[in-house]
This record gives structure tokens, C-alpha cells and sequence, in this order.
């Protein structure tokens, strides 16, 4: 239906722009808090007394929450008001997030890391449906979300040099910005979101919950062995007994999927080369980079004694290349096959992560500044 008068125009013209405003600053908020805790880690190691086994759950634990949940949150989005789901899970996300800033223990910190993931898995994919929804055509569809790829870019950036300066203060002010940021964000999206119930015909359909619990616990279990097997020992009697909980658990996943009638996961759709091929991609690419920066952080402020600022600024290079070139390369994909592009981001994220082993050799900004550079180039 379409308005008529300087209202009503200017409305048509404004309020897709203010949404899309709102929508990236969701995705800047989740980029930004994941970004930010990597310069801080070592702070948070030394204040909450916490042995690098322990540390690293700092990370995992928000992403085994966003993984094992993304799904569930993609099929609540699909069924649910996409509004109420996406407001409600930000002030769980604020909530967490303040929690994890007064926390006084390892384990306080690690399970609001856990309840931020999960509740990012359910912003994630309720904003990216209402962006999808609004932006039909697909040229205007491509430019928003090459603007929605290069914000979450800016917002990784910006978590990287601002997590290094609040870091050199306390670490507890990389926990309490995204729960302020968390907080407006949300209070500004409740009149610019529309209120529209996309379903039509009012049924609901069913949400596959036991499925999500067992792939997110056989995938706890995995990486909790995996993460305890070098100190402990691939014979050890829990590392053991971890990694084969693992396997029957995510063989239960396979099953329930089987036979559920709305799974989580319709096992038909891996049958879908290009895209087998896209998640494997994926999972390659976060994989490395994750892990790699992980150990770089804590390797160049405990062994190189770098400043948390120092650091985030040695790795916001790579995210300042994903914002530049997140819109050409998504306008890209829609023109050509996607494969050769996906490759080619490979290439120079190993490049990128081959060229950081010359640390010792050479002059160690230098070796991460160039492979900064390549490893941004090819992530989006």
C-alpha cells in the first residue's frame, strides 16, 4: 500500500534507514564484546587467579552458547515474534554482561560468558531475519548486508583497540560498555522495530529444544576434553570418558534429527553441495582464527610483554580490511560462484597465519601488521 504526502513520503524513506540503523548496532554489539575480551584475557587470568586451561573458557564458553544455540534462535525467528525475541534476548545479553563485570571468580565470569553467547544467538538471527524481511529486492538487499557485514567489522575493530585501553584500566570496563551499549541499543529498538507478526495462519510450528541441548553438551564434553587432554593426558580416565560422551551424544543429535518431524537440523540439506561446502569454509575460518588469536594474545602480553592496548591495535588492521572490503565481497558472491571466493579467503587467512610464525625473527609488529592484513582480507 503505498502513501501519498510529504508524511508519508518522507516515513517510507527514513524508516527502513533508521532500522537498519538499530539492526547494525545489534551486530556492533555482539562484534565489539566478542573483540574486546581478547586484549583483556590476561587480566582477567591474573585477577581471577585462573590457570590457561581454565582462561580459555573465558572464549569457548560464549561460543559453544552461540553455536549450540544459533539454530534454535534461527527457528525461533522463524515462528515467534521476531521483535519481542530480538529485545528480549539483548537484556538478557545486558544483564549477563553486568554480571561478568562484578564477577569475583573464574566461574561467575565463565557462565555469564555462556549466557551472553546464548543470548547472541538469538539477536544474531532475529535481527538478521527482520534486515532480510524489510530489504526484499536484491540490490538493496546486497547493500544492506554488506553495511550489516562492515559494521560488525567496525564493531570487532573498535573491541580490539577500545578492550586494549579499558583493559590498561580494568578489565571489568570490558564487561560493563557492551551491557551500556546493550542497554541503548535496546531502548532505541523497542519504537523503531516494527511490531509486525510476519507468520501468517497463526499456527505454530514446534521448536526442536532436546536437539539443541545434545549437540550443545556433546560439543561441551568435546572441547572440554580436547582442552584437558595436553595437560592431563588422551589416556586419562575423564579425558576418556569426555570425548566418548562427546561421540554419543552428537550420534544422539544425528538421531533425533532423523526422526523429529521439524528438527533442528534437516539432515537432507548437507546433501546441498555449495552448501557443504560454505560451512565447511566457515568452520575452517573460525576455527583457525579463534584458536590462533587466542594464543597470540596471551603470547604477546605474557611472553613479548605487550600492553593490552598495544595488542588490540596490532589486530585491528585485520579488522579494518574486513570493513572495507565485507560490502564488495558480499556484492560479489551475488554475481559470481561463491566457491572460488571462499577459497581465495583460505588462501590468505593461512597465508596470513604462516606469515605470524616469523614472530621470533623478525620485528614482531611488522609480522602481525602484514598478516593482519591478509587475514582480513579474507574473512568476509
Amino acid at each position: 500500500m503505498t502513501q501519498t504526502g510529504p508524511g508519508g513520503v518522507a516515513r517510507r524513506a527514513t524508516a527502513p534507514a533508521l532500522l537498519l540503523v538499530i539492526l547494525c548496532a545489534v551486530q556492533f554489539v555482539d562484534a565489539y564484546d566478542i573483540a574486546a575480551m581478547g586484549p583483556a584475557l590476561p587480566k582477567i587470568q591474573s585477577d581471577l587467579d585462573m590457570t590457561p586451561e581454565a582462561l580459555q573458557w573465558v572464549v569457548t564458553a560464549y561460543v559453544l552458547g552461540y553455536g549450540g544455540f544459533l539454530l534454535v534462535g534461527g527457528r525461533l525467528a522463524d515462528l515467534f515474534n521476531r521483535k519481542r525475541l530480538l529485545i528480549g534476548a539483548m537484556l538478557v545479553f545486558v544483564v549477563a554482561s553486568f554480571v561478568g563485570g562484578i564477577a569475583t571468580s573464574g566461574e561467575v565470569l565463565i557462565a555469564a560468558r555462556l549466557a551472553k553467547g546464548i543470548a547472541a544467538a538469538f539477536t544474531a538471527p532475529a535481527s538478521l531475519a527482520i534486515l532480510l524481511h524489510t530489504y526484499s529486492g536484491e540490490t538493496e538487499r546486497n547493500k544492506a548486508l554488506g553495511t550489516y557485514l562492515s559494521i560488525a567489522a567496525i564493531g570487532f575493530t573498535s573491541g580490539l583497540v577500545l578492550g586494549g585501553v579499558l583493559a590498561n584500566i580494568t578489565w571489568r570496563l570490558v564487561m560493563f560498555v557492551p551491557a551500556a551499549l546493550g542497554l541503548i541499543v535496546t531502548i532505541l529498538a523497542v519504537p523503531v522495530i516494527p511490531p509486525i507478526d510476519h507468520r501468517e495462519g497463526g499456527e505454530r510450528g514446534q521448536v526442536d529444544l532436546l536437539g539443541a541441548m545434545t549437540v550443545t553438551a556433546g560439543l561441551l564434553a568435546l572441547v572440554y576434553g580436547v582442552s584437558r587432554a595436553p595437560a592431563k593426558g588422551w589416556g586419562n580416565p575423564l579425558t576418556v570418558a569426555l570425548l566418548v560422551a562427546a561421540v554419543v551424544l552428537i550420534l544422539l543429535f544425528v538421531q533425533i534429527e532423523r526422526v523429529r518431524r521439524s528438527p533442528l537440523v534437516p539432515l537432507e540439506i548437507f546433501s546441498r553441495p555449495g552448501l557443504s561446502h560454505a560451512n565447511t569454509v566457515i568452520f575452517l575460518m573460525q576455527g583457525a582464527y579463534v584458536g590462533w588469536q587466542f594464543v597470540a594474545t596471551l603470547y604477546l602480553q605474557n611472553e613479548l610483554g605487550w600492553s593490552p592496548l598495544e595488542v588490540g591495535l596490532i589486530f585491528a588492521p585485520g579488522g579494518v580490511m574486513v570493513a572495507l572490503t565485507a560490502q564488495r565481497w558480499a556484492g560479489r558472491v551475488g554475481k559470481v560462484i561463491a566457491w572460488p571466493i571462499g577459497s581465495a579467503g583460505l588462501l590468505l587467512l593461512g597465508l596470513g597465519l604462516v606469515w605470524s610464525l616469523q614472530l621470533d625473527n623478525l620485528n614482531g609488529m611488522v609480522i602481525f601488521g602484514i598478516s593482519q592484513v591478509a587475514m582480513g582480507t579474507g574473512t568476509p
